[in-house]
């Protein structure tokens, strides 16, 4: 992942462990919370809020 960026690296994370079903709703919710604004911020034009 050298070529990407680290907010890209951060993103792919998140989703990676997102989708991973072996993780506990706890754990989603956990990385979740400090990363939400973070995603935000990156693809307001895709949040409707």
């Amino acid at each position: 992942m050298s070529g990407f960026p680290a907010e890209v690296s951060t993103v792919i994370i998140t989703v990676a462990i997102s989708l991973n079903p072996s993780l506990s709703v706890t754990c989603k919710i956990a990385v979740y919370v400090p990363a939400a604004p973070y995603v935000q911020s990156l693809v307001p034009e895709l949040i409707d809020v």
